[in-house]
Order: C-alpha cells, then structure tokens, then sequence
C-alpha cells in the first residue's frame, strides 16, 4: 500500500528560495567585479603602463646623454699640471644611467608580451565561468519558479486537507458507493432479518395440552 508524502514545514521552499536568490545575487556580483577587474588590469597595461616606461625609456635615455657628454667635456680640458682630470665619478653616474635605461627597455618589452597573455588568461576565465554564467540567467530562475509552484501547490493542497478534515479520534463517514451489494443488489443490511422479523415459535409446555 503506498503511503502519502509527508511534508512538516512548508516554509522550507521559501527558505531554499531565499539562499538561491542570495547565492545568485552574490554569483552576479562576483562574476561582475571579475570581469571588471581584468577589464581594468588590461587597460593599465595597454595604456598607462605601456606609455610610462616608453616616458621613462626617453627620460633616461637623455640621461645617459648628459653623463657621456660630461665624461667629453672632462676629456677636453686639462687641468694646470697639464693632466686630464679623472672621470671617476662621471662614469659612475654613466654606468648607473645605463642601468636605468636598460631596466625600462626590459620592463617595456615585457609589458608588451604581458598583454596577450592577459588576453589569454582572461578567455580560459570566461570560458571557465561560460557555464555558471548560463546557469544564473537561464536555469536559476527556473528552478526558482518550480520551487514556487512546488510551494503554491501544497499550500493549496494543506488548505484544502484542512478544510475536510474530521475531529481527532471521529472517525470518517464511509464511502457511499453504489454498487457494493451483494445477493443480487441487497446490500447486507438488507440481507440480514432484524430480529423482530423472526417468526414466533410455538412455546413448548403446558399450552400444548389439551385438556
């Protein structure tokens, strides 16, 4: 004999809707901020970044400019005893500003190789995401909606059991269904004689004498 389902708390699809339609508000939002952010890391690199160290390339490009040209000027003159002065400190600076130049030419060239794999990390993201995406717009609000048909229907369905029900401990009206009759559509009431229908034996003893 199969046996109904047992519900104890309507209140529950109401819950499980609530924490989807939290988990999908915070999965929106997430998947937003993302994307936003490699939309901002890949305009960085493209523009300011790129634009800075090409300043920077010029910038210290000149600078290397100026300590050759100081060492030069060195070289030219001599001093009073007729010696050319010692160029030590300017090719310190010399050899640190080419140092410098050399670090933004490479910060430069690898700026330039960041940006397509950032392009590349950022579609193996979105592919990643592509399903979680699809699944927020299209199969989260339908699972939503039959949660609230699922809802609805027992709502109406515990209403409607408490609507009928009988006191604790009465038990139910039988059924009055026709048909269910026996010797040829007598019902079993009508089948039994009632007692008063019995006919009357004839009383054994002193009646019976004749006299």
């Amino acid at each position: 004999m199969s046996e109904g389902a047992k519900v104890d708390d309507l209140d529950v699809f109401r819950v499980v809707k609530a924490a989807m339609l939290k988990f999908r508000s915070h999965a929106d939002t997430a998947l937003l901020n993302a994307d936003a952010e490699m939309s901002r890391t890949k305009s960085w690199l493209e523009g300011e970044q790129l634009a800075y160290w090409q300043v920077q390339i010029r910038k210290r490009t000149e600078a290397v400019g100026r300590a050759k040209e100081a060492i030069r000027q060195k070289q030219l003159f001599k001093d009073s005893s007729g010696r050319t002065p010692s160029t030590f400190h300017e090719e310190k600076i010399l050899r640190a500003a080419v140092a410098a130049l050399q670090h933004a030419e490479e910060r430069l060239v690898r700026t330039k190789k960041s940006v397509p794999l950032l392009e590349k990390q950022i579609e193996n993201y979105r592919s990643g995401v592509q399903g979680l995406g699809s699944m927020l717009v299209s199969d989260f609000p339908k699972a939503v909606a039959a949660l609230e048909r699922m809802a609805s229907t027992l709502d109406e369905y515990v209403t409607l059991s408490s609507g009928i029900s009988t006191p604790e401990g009465t038990p139910a009206a039988p059924l009055d269904i026709p048909g269910n009759m026996d010797r040829g559509g007598e019902s079993a009431d009508q089948a039994m004689p009632s007692p008063s229908s019995t006919p009357d034996q004839p009383k054994k003893g002193t009646d019976d004498v004749t006299g």
